[in-house]
Order: C-alpha cells, then structure tokens, then sequence
C-alpha cells in the first residue's frame, strides 16, 4: 500500500470551510463567488486562473516613489525687532488687563522679529498651567531661531512668584536640550496709572 506524501496529506486535511475562505479572498463580493461554484469543476481552475491573473495586475505596489517633499515656507515676519524686555512688553502691553493669568509664546526669526505669537495656556486668576511640550510645539512648527515667553499677573503686581522662578528654570532646561534659545520671560502687570509694568526673569539671571 503506498503511503501518501506529506503535500497529498495537506491538501486531504483541507476542509471546505478553509478552501470557501481562499476562494472569498479572491472574489470581490459573494455573487461573484456563487457564479465561481456553480461552475462545473473543469472550468473552476479556468476561472481561477483569470482571476488571480486579473489581481496580479491591479494590485497596489509595495513601494512609492516619492516625487516631491512638503518643505516648509519662510513665514513673514514683523518688522520692529525684539531686543529687550522693554520690547516685548511694550508689544503685549494690551494683555495687562486681562483677567485670567495668561501665557504667549512669541516665535523669532534669527533677527529676533515676531513670527507668530501664540497663546499656549488659559488659566485662573492666580495661575496658568503650562507644560514645555505645549510651549515648544509652536516653536518648532513656525521654524523659529528664538522665543520669547510672556504671562500676565491680573493683580497688576508684575513681582515673579516662586512658581513663575520654576517654570522659568524648566523651561530653560527644555529649551537647552532643543536648542531654541530665549529672548526673554516678561511678566506682565500694572502700574499705579493702569500703564504697563513688567519684570524680566532675564535681568534676574535665570536666563
């Protein structure tokens, strides 16, 4: 009695389930595989031999090729340059009045113009919450050479908080790992005639 080979014993354990299943892979919908096993079985391999042949050509290539790059544009810049903290505040003097403690990140090009300024953090009366990952992100996406950071303090007292010192300093750290240099951090406030004060963390020497 001969014994049956190992590829003779595969295709004898092959139940109909999992040959209805190969034959629905290849079959754009179920009407079309009805039409394929109602086929007497000499032309079942015909048939099957058209459609595998008709997959191979409209099958999607593997690999693209890659015709082009999305290079980000220059963006405009304004004009007035930012040299000092005396300049940033005097740019966001209009936020001083705010109730809500805010943040701005201001993105520099390398002659230190504004690019865009972006509010990054909402927060309460008496403080905004504020993560370097959301205060970086802005500077990245406009390509900037620098930044500037800005919060107000809706108490008019532009005086920095311990807090104000710390995110400062982890800021700083952050900024040294990416290497995005800071212009500045101005806080905001208001004088005894409602006109801006500020104080810079730079002239206390955290930057």
């Amino acid at each position: 009695m001969r014994s049956k080979t190992s590829s003779e014993l595969s295709s004898a354990q092959d139940s109909p389930q999992k040959m209805l299943c190969d034959y629905t892979a290849l079959f754009a919908d179920a009407g079309a595989l009805a039409d394929f096993l109602m086929l007497p079985h000499e032309e079942q391999e015909q048939a099957l031999c058209a459609v595998v042949s008709q997959r191979c050509q409209t099958r999607e290539p593997r690999y693209k090729v890659v015709t082009g790059f999305d290079i980000p544009q220059v963006k405009e810049a304004e004009s007035e340059p930012m040299r000092s903290a005396v300049d940033i505040a005097n740019r966001m003097a209009d936020q001083r009045k705010n109730a809500q403690e805010c943040f701005w990140v201001l993105t520099l090009n390398q002659k230190h113009r504004i690019i865009s300024v972006h509010l990054v953090s909402l927060g309460t009366l008496t403080a905004a919450l504020v993560h370097p990952r959301e205060v970086f992100l802005p500077a990245v996406l406009d390509s900037a050479a620098c930044v500037g950071f800005v919060h107000n303090h809706p108490s008019g007292d532009p005086l920095p908080s311990r807090e104000d010192r710390e995110l400062t300093r982890r800021l700083k750290s952050a900024a040294d790992i990416m290497g995005i240099p800071i212009l500045d951090h101005v806080i905001l406030g208001r004088g005894e005639r409602g006109d801006v004060a500020f104080a810079s963390l730079a002239e206390e020497g955290l930057l």
